[in-house]
């Protein structure tokens, strides 16, 4: 399981209502965020952004973008974590859905140097939080984002959906009609979809009842990995991931332009690569199998 505990990003990448004017001014809408916010769903932040009108997005687009069912799931587990990968193959084989392990990238593989060349070429070096937390976060990042670059070679000219999970999810009864209105209110042209299970997102970036734009600062807190002056989360976890191929080389170029983050930092939205949070999840975290974070036996 890889959490998100990183502020490098200072600055909101993206205007600061995730709807245009005239959105936000729909009834509908208004009584879907005011909803939301009176049962602790979304968070009004009255924090003031700086904002690189470079980086600014257009209005979130309404119009669903109508990607394509979901093709196949594919988990990531530690070679020798055999009680996760099992317990993850009997989930997975009642789905009905394809499924494949992807290997994860191990924390002393990284300590030993073999993916340097790639850490130099997915990203523009690590950010404050990677180089302060270790090789633990950094082998989980890699291993997110070789499995996104697995995932184009393995479904170009898809306009399907593929999932991505880690290998201590179970999906919650009826998943398949929460995954189904998920991805029927996806707009178009999103790079992503992250479960965020530990963010609770902003009000003003709600779009519809299933999504909330993921727009930077992910947090409330300075710039420090191990902040604890306000620990208020808007966009942090990526357990489960709805990836699109059609828009997957989007993200990874994006993704390609700035030092490499914790593996749901790296998701949320910035320059070209608009992301969404879940506010319905069809998954959780087990608890019959997590038995502390893998990726943080091997931090600092």
């Amino acid at each position: 399981m890889c959490l998100l505990h990183d502020a490098s990003a200072v600055q909101r990448a993206v205007a600061p209502s995730a709807l245009s004017a005239a959105e936000q001014q729909s009834p509908t809408h208004e009584a879907l965020v005011a909803n939301l916010e009176q049962h602790g769903r979304c968070l009004n932040d009255d924090l003031h952004h700086k904002l690189d009108p470079a980086e600014q997005l257009p209005p979130t687009p309404t119009t669903p973008g109508h990607f394509g069912g979901l093709e196949k799931i594919y988990y990531i587990n530690v070679d020798g974590s055999v009680e996760r990968q099992a317990f993850m193959e009997r989930e997975l084989s009642a789905s009905g859905v394809p499924y494949e392990r992807f290997p994860a990238v191990h924390v002393d593989e990284v300590s030993a140097g073999k993916y340097d060349d790639v850490l130099g070429r997915v990203g523009k070096g690590l950010n404050t939080n990677l180089q302060l937390k270790g090789n633990g976060s950094i082998a989980c990042a890699l291993s997110h984002r070789l499995l996104y670059e697995h995932i184009l070679s393995e479904h170009l000219d898809s306009n399907g959906t593929v999932m991505v999970l880690e290998d201590d999810v179970a999906f919650n009864p009826g998943w398949q009609n929460t995954l189904h209105n998920i991805l029927a209110s996806v707009p178009a042209g999103a790079s992503a979809v992250m479960s965020n299970q530990v963010g609770q997102p902003r009000c003003d970036d709600i779009v519809n009842e299933q999504l909330a734009l993921s727009t930077r600062p992910w947090r409330r807190c300075s710039d420090h990995p191990y902040c604890k002056e306000d620990e208020t989360l808007f966009y942090a976890g990526a357990d489960s991931v709805l990836l699109f191929p059609s828009t997957l080389p989007t993200l990874l170029e994006e993704m390609s332009q700035h030092p490499l983050g914790e593996a749901d930092q790296n998701l949320v939205s910035r320059g070209s690569a608009r992301t969404y949070a879940m506010l319905n999840r069809f998954m959780h975290t087990s608890w019959i199998v997590l038995k502390g974070s893998d990726r943080r036996k091997g931090d600092r």
